[in-house]
């Protein structure tokens, strides 16, 4: 998982850069980056960096820890990034986690990847909650608590990750760290299964694993029960989500 992670983090990078670059100096270090002049975006940035501006320390960060227009230096990215990340930068912070958790990354250290999830997931991003509701779930780095998954996979699955979603409701399906409930865990699968992928490869693999996981958890439903489930549904989504268990 630390892996992907990481990938994804890097393409989060470049989308959080054009969008928001929109005036001065930060549309021009965009247009340095489209151009492929990362030099460029350094010079740039570097002086907003040093005043302190969180987006600017992320961006220098993520310069170096690519090598983008500089030597690759990845106790620099981790200096700025840090910077950034303790100002609530989100994406900083998400970066700092998969590169700490990355098992081939030379600054391999869980409990400060943790940390930044950490950090992240209570700033309220769905993607960190689900992501730490995943090492809980799994048992790796941090102690197996399927109690602690669930609650993170709830936060996140309100905010309509579809991922979240899956994983609550294999939680439901199973019994772990919840009342077995394979109605509820149907009607997890089914909102998943119908989130909005717009045709994410992240968002596609948690839509296509819920709809098979819906089927399967149908298999074993009554008629009646599944339209109950679906009913559930139905409502969680008249209410976007809110409140829904």
């Amino acid at each position: 998982m630390p892996n992907i992670v990481h990938k994804l983090l890097i393409l989060l990078f470049f989308l959080g850069c054009y969008q928001t670059a929109t005036a001065g100096p930060y549309e021009d270090a965009n247009a340095a980056l489209m151009r492929g002049d990362g030099s460029g975006a350094l010079r740039i940035m570097v002086p907003l960096a040093v005043r302190g501006q969180g987006e600017a320390q992320f961006v220098v960060g993520m310069l170096y820890l690519q090598g983008n227009g500089v030597l690759q230096d990845v106790d620099q990215a981790v200096t700025w990034l840090s910077k950034a990340g303790e100002k609530g930068h989100i994406r900083a912070q998400m970066t700092l986690a998969g590169l700490f958790l990355d098992p081939n990354s030379p600054k391999r250290d869980n409990e400060a990847g943790i940390g930044w999830y950490r950090k992240a997931a209570e700033a309220g991003d769905a993607l960190a909650q689900t992501i730490l509701g995943q090492y809980y779930r799994q048992g790796f780095v941090l102690s197996q608590d399927f109690v602690t998954a669930a609650a993170w996979f709830r936060l996140a699955a309100r905010q309509f990750e579809p991922r979240a979603q899956f994983e609550l409701g294999e939680l439901y399906r199973n019994g772990f760290g919840v009342k077995q409930d394979l109605a509820r865990a149907h009607m997890w699968f089914n909102i998943s299964a119908n989130t909005l992928t717009n045709n994410d490869n992240y968002r596609v693999s948690a839509a296509r694993d819920s709809a098979a996981a819906r089927q399967i958890v149908g298999s074993l439903l009554r008629p009646d029960e599944i339209a109950a489930a679906e009913q559930m549904a139905t409502e969680c989504w008249q209410r976007d989500l809110k409140d829904c268990d």
